[in-house]
């Protein structure tokens, strides 16, 4: 359970939405301007910050969505998620981040998905017969730069990745993608559906997203990689998940979750309700 709502968090805030953690405070997403070091510009930068006043989405709400429960089921998740996280002063959430007091570390795997671009610092050389000329350079740098940040922002897919796959105590969402039947027809320009086939009991699903075009976008990438032999969509609640393998027998879904971690860091097995 403590994993689940650890990717809960994570894929939130690659999303660059803010979460709010009741009674501790909320987690943000915040974009650092570019700054001078010595003779070096440094790019603008994405960094998760942590405020005491309770900002953005409830995680509580985010359980429920995600997991097809009522509020007060979600509230006593969460709540039994803080009491295993929360030791003293510290709070750690694994794969996202550490606070203290007030002051939050965020996880290395995190901030390599908030911040998709290459960041070298740029240096401006004092002797240069033009200088105008190597700050306007310097200004055409950091405008390509943020101008990719600013689109790659709705292109985070996998490492987090993915949603929860729950156990247990939360009900699993419902994604969509199976492995491809011998005598399903993949045309290249739209992966098939499954969602109506009982055939298949358990699925993959490799993250979840707030926005259909989001999950396309993602979808398209993971294509593209050669990672699936195809996608689908399923909505779950207000989120949107993408799947990419499926089965009838749960154990065969297991092992493509294992082989393929290198390629989906965050995936899971979902298994509807129906099934259950």
């Amino acid at each position: 359970m403590v994993n689940e709502v650890n990717k809960l968090i994570y894929n939130t805030l690659a999303e660059h939405n803010a979460v709010v953690l009741p009674r501790v405070g909320s987690l943000g997403v915040v974009r650092r301007m570019a700054k001078m070091e010595g003779n070096r510009v440094v790019a603008p930068t994405f960094a998760v910050e942590f405020s005491s006043a309770e900002e953005g989405v409830s995680l509580c709400d985010v359980i429920a969505s995600v997991a097809n429960i009522s509020s007060s089921e979600a509230e006593d998740i969460y709540l039994r998620w803080l009491d295993k996280v929360k030791e003293g002063n510290t709070l750690t959430i694994s794969g996202v981040g550490t606070l203290r007091d007030k002051s939050f570390v965020t996880d290395a795997e995190l901030l390599k998905a908030l911040n998709l671009a290459d960041k070298a610092p740029i240096k401006i050389h004092s002797r240069s017969r033009k200088p105008y000329l190597a700050i306007a350079a310097v200004v055409v740098a950091l405008l390509g730069i943020g101008a990719y940040l600013f689109l790659a922002n709705d292109r985070v897919a996998s490492p987090v990745p993915a949603k929860v796959e729950v156990v247990a105590d939360i009900p699993a969402p419902a994604p969509t993608v199976v492995e491809v039947a011998e005598e399903a027809v993949v045309t290249e320009s739209a992966p098939l559906r499954w969602i109506d086939r009982d055939d298949i009991r358990h699925w993959v699903v490799v993250g979840s997203y707030s926005t259909t075009e989001n999950a396309e976008r993602a979808m398209e990438d993971i294509l593209r990689r050669q990672y699936a032999e195809c996608c689908d969509i399923l909505t779950l609640g207000k989120m949107y998940a993408v799947a990419v393998y499926g089965s009838s027998d749960k154990a065969d879904c297991e092992r493509f979750v294992r082989d393929n971690r290198d390629k989906f860091k965050q995936s899971w097995v979902h298994t509807p309700k129906r099934f259950k």
